[in-house]
């Protein structure tokens, strides 16, 4: 292993251990009785190394959130043939969502489900990156498409729709990682295709 993957492979378990600490304590106690500095000293890193990490408290135990995509994403995806346009979006947006979990562990997934059911704030935090999110998949698609703002704002509904049910049904699996996430959500956008067609 090179110097370079040795470096990576640190910041990541140590990325990985602030935030399983953070969601456990948090999980615990709650938000408020848990301080940045017993975070840090529980995982054994300075304040300053915390904040190299992540940029507020709410970070560390809920993850970044869904990151804005690329400009080589954006070119990528307008140059691409997209066949199956909506299967398509759904995978681009799971890819940015769950890049912004930060982690795939069972304790940790675990833990966020149950702040995020308990921390009106911090799921309305989670569910305002969301739409901003989705917000940008809208004005990726409209400029493929060369379409309508409500035609895009439609096809958008239907990724977010997938996503919702998608998600509901992973939170229902015990100890399902990201990868069942991605499974769960093309499932749902499969059957909200198929009765779409059966009533339209």
């Amino acid at each position: 292993m090179t110097h370079e993957n040795l470096r990576d492979k640190k910041r990541r378990e140590t990325q990985a251990a602030i935030y399983c600490c953070a969601a456990r304590l948090v999980a615990a106690r709650g938000f408020d009785a848990v301080t940045v500095d017993e975070i840090c000293t529980q995982v054994g890193i300075s304040k300053r190394t915390f904040f190299n990490y992540c940029d507020s408290k709410e970070q560390a135990v809920i993850g970044p959130g869904p990151r804005p995509l690329s400009e080589e994403e954006r070119a990528a995806f307008l140059a691409t043939p997209h066949p199956e346009l909506l299967a398509d979006l759904l995978t681009l947006h799971l890819t940015i969502v769950i890049d912004g979990m930060g982690a795939d562990e069972d304790a940790l997934r675990r833990h966020r489900k149950e702040i995020m059911h308990r921390n009106h704030a911090l799921a309305a935090q989670r569910s305002a990156q969301m739409m901003a999110a989705l917000g940008s998949l809208t004005e990726l698609t409209r400029e493929l498409l060369d379409c309508e703002e409500e035609q895009a704002e439609a096809i958008t509904a239907l990724v977010s729709t997938s996503m919702y049910l998608g998600h509901h049904r992973w939170l229902q699996r015990p100890h399902a990682n990201y990868t069942a996430l991605r499974e769960e959500c093309a499932r749902a956008l499969e059957h909200l295709a198929t009765t779409m067609k059966e009533f339209a």
